[in-house]
């Protein structure tokens, strides 16, 4: 095993020479992108789906409230992976409540469930992505409509632009031309997931207007 080190950290800084020590950086001080990465996959019943989904909206709705309340800027270093609506405040919960109801109750969502539930193959990280950045708009709309309702935030020029941006029914026009036995469609949903990402560009050059 080679690396290059400095006379610094060899010496004088760190003493790794003296110590018989060797950094080894993290992942995130890496300069190649695909360094640590672990291919994952995701298979379950309707119920973990739906879970998923319970908690990604959990997630949303409290980065939501740090954001309007508290002046949090959204971070993906910090985000609440491992929260839990259990043992929160009576008002929180109510609204989260409301959230999820609106939520699963829409048809396409239904759908999504039942088509993920059903898959024999399994679903691997680009086609997620895919559905979750699919679903986006629609939570988000989800969690404002449900806070403004609460009183915790009124403006609702928001949801306009959020359902004028939601594709969410176009989109899952797609279930019903793919078999659950698909398999090898990792560059197909990567394609898919560069065109949502050009409309999530263009909300938020139009919420900054």
């Amino acid at each position: 095993m080679y690396r290059l080190r400095s006379l610094y950290a060899l010496l004088d800084g760190f003493h790794e020479l003296e110590n018989q020590e060797i950094y080894f950086a993290p992942y995130d001080e890496l300069n190649d992108p695909l360094e640590g990465s672990v291919e994952m996959f995701w298979h379950g019943d309707a119920i973990v789906w739906k879970n998923l989904f319970r908690h990604y909206l959990l997630c949303l709705y409290y980065q939501f409230v740090m954001a309007t309340i508290i002046g949090k800027d959204f971070c993906n270093e910090d985000f609440p992976i491992m929260i839990s609506e259990f043992g929160s405040a009576e008002g929180i919960i109510n609204i989260f409540q409301n959230i999820k109801k609106q939520f699963f109750a829409r048809e396409a969502i239904q759908k999504l469930i039942q088509f993920l539930s059903s898959r024999v193959s399994n679903i691997k990280q680009q086609e997620l992505t895919f559905w979750l950045k699919t679903i986006q708009c629609f939570a988000f709309s989800c969690v404002v409509s449900a806070c403004n309702k609460a009183g915790l935030y009124e403006n609702n020029s928001i949801l306009s632009l959020l359902s004028k941006f939601d594709e969410l029914d176009r989109y899952s026009e797609i279930l019903d031309i793919t078999p659950p036995d698909v398999d090898d469609s990792e560059v197909v949903f990567q394609y898919f997931n560069q065109g949502i990402d050009q409309t999530t560009t263009l909300l938020k050059l139009k919420a900054e207007e």
